[in-house]
């Protein structure tokens, strides 16, 4: 086997031009061994000049993964590399120097290039970007994943915790949506329960009015209700210099009605009566139970003309009902009215009442069922 390596200093040493000579000079055992570039060995054998089982390459070197045959710690062992702004001057004088062209600068100063012992860190770099002879295989997203792994590790978790970030806060908005919904739907069930009270407390207010008011029996107004609303009439009557009357109205003998037929009859009489009433007299007057079988009727803007035919009809339509309750037609009776109207020396409703009452006693005395006016 053919030696390519080192020559030994006892032998003569033979300069064959070309790296190529060299290794065909050794095969045919015309030198004893050579020094070459080792990638010229694996060029030829790619090319089937030779066999590298046939050449024994001394003081073989190994690298972690590097696939060359090498024998330095240089791969390839002569590199030179110029940058822009070198001179000229400079690469000449270090191609002199390697070539062994010239010994003798051409200035004072010297210029040498001196190989690295350690040759480490070149290849690290080599490997490290995936440079020939170490280029294994197509740089892949794989690769600058695992060579940027920390990089993208420092990416990875801002992101993932972002990602959990939007989605708390989407869980949150949710949350509130679903609490907004809530809140609403509790609003409309309240503004609906607010509103069915408001109802409920109008009516109850409106028949507790209406029961403060009104008398329970004949649902006409009360004494308290009709004498102040009378004093309003009163004083409007006053301040505008209307005509204004009262009637006093009591039932004949209605007592007897109560000892013949009995109370529950004499109410049914006494509901019947205020039934027919309001059916004459208008809307803007005046109608209320004083008590017991006693009435009282306050009337504005009207003549006493009008006032004792009201009164007289009132009278007529009284005697002439007839009331049936259920399959029982209610006893016959009658009323005695008085009426007297506003004075200018009246200071309140009570004087005009306690005048219409005189001319109700002077009716009841002059035999029942007729209208009576005392005006002063």
């Amino acid at each position: 086997m053919k030696e390519i390596g080192m020559p030994s200093l006892e032998k003569n040493i033979i300069f064959l031009g070309t790296h190529t000579n060299v290794v065909k000079a050794v095969l045919d055992s015309r030198v004893d061994a050579g020094i070459i570039r080792t990638d010229v060995l694996e060029k030829m054998q790619e090319d089937n000049l030779i066999s590298l089982s046939d050449i024994k390459v001394l003081n073989t070197k190994k690298h972690s993964d590097f696939p060359f045959l090498v024998s330095t710690e240089l791969y390839p062992e002569w590199i030179l590399a110029k940058t822009p702004h070198t001179s000229e001057y400079l690469t000449n004088e270090v191609l002199s120097t390697l070539l062994k062209l010239s010994t003798r600068p051409k200035t004072n100063q010297e210029f040498r290039l001196t190989t690295p012992i350690d040759n480490s860190k070149v290849h690290a770099l080599m490997k490290e970007f995936n440079i020939y002879p170490y280029q294994k295989e197509p740089y892949t997203f794989i690769d600058a994943l695992l060579k940027y792994k920390y990089f993208f590790l420092g990416l990875f978790i801002p992101f993932i915790m972002a990602i959990f970030f939007i989605m708390h806060i989407q869980r949150l908005n949710k949350k509130l949506r679903e609490h907004a919904i809530e809140i609403e739907n509790f609003n409309a069930t309240l503004e609906h329960e607010v509103e069915e009270r408001t109802h409920q407390l109008t009516l109850l207010n409106s028949k507790l009015k209406e029961l403060a008011n009104t008398d329970e029996l004949t649902r006409i107004d009360n004494r308290r209700h009709f004498f102040l609303l009378a004093t309003q009439y009163f004083y409007s009557s006053k301040r505008n210099n209307l005509e204004l009357y009262i009637f006093s109205l009591d039932i004949d003998l209605f007592k007897q009605v109560n000892d013949t037929y009995g109370h529950a009859i004499g109410d049914e009489v006494l509901k019947s009566f205020c039934h027919t009433i309001k059916e004459i007299i208008r809307q803007s007057d005046l109608f209320g139970r004083i008590g017991g079988e006693e009435f009282c009727i306050c009337i504005q803007n009207t003549t006493l003309e009008g006032a004792t035919t009201l009164a007289e009809k009132i009278r007529e339509s009284i005697q002439n009902t007839t009331t049936i309750v259920g399959t029982q037609e209610l006893p016959k009776i009658t009323v005695s009215i008085g009426i007297s109207s506003i004075q200018k020396g009246d200071n309140e409703i009570f004087d005009i009442i306690k005048r219409s009452d005189e001319a109700l006693y002077r009716a009841k005395r002059n035999g029942r069922n007729q209208v009576q006016i005392i005006l002063k």
